[in-house]
C-alpha cells in the first residue's frame, strides 16, 4: 500500500501532466480575470495589498515552469507553514509578508572553509 507522501507525488505528477492539457474553461476566465486585475508585473509586493492564492503565486513566481502548484500553496496555509488571513472561508496573503517569510525560513546562508 502506497504512504501519504507517495500519494502526493502521484497525485502531483499528474497534475503536472494534465497541466495545460485539459482545464477547465470556467477555472481558466476566472483564473484570467484575477491576473488581469492584478498584474504580476505591475504588482509591487511592499504594497499593502491582500491577494488570493493564484496571484500570489503568479506574483512571487511569474516564470509558469518554476511556480509551486496551487496545491503546495493551500498544504502550506493547511499547515501553518506561510502566514495569511483567513476571513470566514475565504484565504487572503499579503505578498510581502510572504516573501519575506520565505527569505527567512529557507534561504541557506553561505559560509567560508
Amino acid at each position: 500500500m502506497p504512504t501519504t507522501a507517495q500519494s502526493e507525488r502521484a497525485i502531483d505528477k499528474l497534475e503536472e501532466e494534465m497541466r495545460g492539457v485539459f482545464t477547465p474553461p470556467v477555472f481558466d476566465k476566472r483564473r484570467q480575470n484575477i491576473l488581469d486585475a492584478i498584474a504580476p508585473a505591475q504588482f509591487n509586493p511592499n504594497q499593502l495589498a491582500l491577494v488570493p492564492g493564484e496571484v500570489l503565486l503568479a506574483t512571487l513566481w511569474p516564470d509558469e515552469q518554476t511556480r509551486p502548484t496551487l496545491r503546495w500553496l493551500r498544504k502550506m496555509t493547511k499547515t501553518k507553514s506561510l502566514p495569511f488571513i483567513k476571513m470566514g472561508s475565504r484565504v487572503w496573503f499579503d505578498a510581502g509578508r510572504v516573501r519575506r517569510h520565505l527569505d527567512k525560513k529557507f534561504t541557506v546562508e553561505a559560509f567560508s572553509l
